[in-house]
Formats: C-alpha cells, structure tokens, sequence
C-alpha cells in the first residue's frame, strides 16, 4: 500500500488499482470498465458504458440496435424502412407512393393516373379540367357553354331554341308548326306518284 499526498510516476503497471477519485488532463487508457470518471480528456480505444448522460455528443459514425429519441433535429437522414404514426412536413418529394387512404386539400399535378391509365371510380364534389376525354358520360344535370359534335342523339328534348343560317334536316316529322314565311322554290306535297 502506498499513501501519499503528492506523487510524480512516470509509468505505473498495475495488476489492481483501486482508485477513489481520479482526475487527468489526458489518459489513453485500451480497456475501461468504470463506475465514475471525472476527465477533462479521455481518449480510448474501446470503452464499455452501461448508462451515459451527456449534454453534448460529437460522433464520427454510430452503429445502434435501438434508439428512443425524444426529439430528433438532422440535416439529412438516409433511411431504408420507417414505421411512423404521425409525420409533419413542409415538403415531400417522393417518386413512388403507396397509400390505402388520402385526404389532399389542394391536388396539383401534371399527369393523374390511376391503375392503367384509367380511374375505376372517381367521387369528387368540385372537379374542374382543362381538358378531358370521357368515353361515356351519365350526368343528372349537364351545364355546358358550347356544344362541338359530329352527332347528338337525344331522348327527351323538352325545348330547343334553334338558330342558324343554313339548316339541313333529312327527315322531319313535325305535328304543329308556326312559320312566318316559307320560300316555295322546291315544295312537295303529298305523294310523288
């Protein structure tokens, strides 16, 4: 056993050294298994920690099974799988998403595709469109500015207001008619025969 106040030692090897309180500029120490250090600096090649309380931590690179963080501030984060109740972003830029349900305020977006091309059912109260093409359409109520069409069929028309400069019709069966003038170059009444 040694006591002393003050002690210079160049070198020490030791098989067991119990030490109260140890306090150094500088250890390089392989192998430390501790219950308290007091170090200004530690400089070791392998350290086994069962609990560490730290304000700040600089780490070149950790490799850890498990990580509960409370709150997590990163300026890039490469991560394969992440299992998230609740995300909160600013902006998202993803190139494939997979989602079995989704409430969008605002939709912008150059070309929306559905599986082949096609949407297998579309519920929407307000959808507004530059242009579309719809091969069959079932409306209630149709509000339409203009009308281009090769053909129109219709079932029940229940008032027309017609008005054009050259009107051709092939076949016209009319029950009533008020006309306020007729030009009689071509009229045929009754048979031909």
């Amino acid at each position: 056993a040694i006591e002393t106040d003050d002690a210079k030692i160049t070198q020490l090897q030791a098989i067991i050294a119990k030490i109260e309180t140890l306090e150094s500029s500088m250890a390089n120490i392989e192998t430390l298994v501790s219950k308290t250090i007091i170090t200004d600096d530690l400089n070791a090649s392998q350290a086994t920690i069962d609990s560490l309380n730290t304000k700040l931590a600089n780490i070149d690179k950790a490799i850890i099974d498990i990580a509960q963080i409370e709150n997590l501030e990163t300026v890039n984060a490469e991560i394969e799988n992440l299992n998230a109740q609740y995300i909160d972003a600013v902006q998202i830029d993803v190139d494939n998403l997979n989602a079995k349900s989704a409430t969008i305020e605002q939709l912008n977006t150059y070309t929306l595709k559905s599986e082949f091309g096609k949407f297998q059912n579309l519920t929407a109260e307000n959808f507004e469109t530059t242009n579309a093409s719809i091969g069959s359409l079932n409306a209630n109520v149709a509000n339409i500015n203009s009308v281009l069409a090769g053909n129109i069929g219709t079932g029940l028309l229940q008032a027309i207001h017609l008005t054009a400069d050259n009107v051709v019709i092939d076949d016209a069966v009319i029950k009533s008619a008020n006309i306020e003038s007729i030009d009689t170059d071509i009229v045929t009444i009754g048979n031909d025969n």
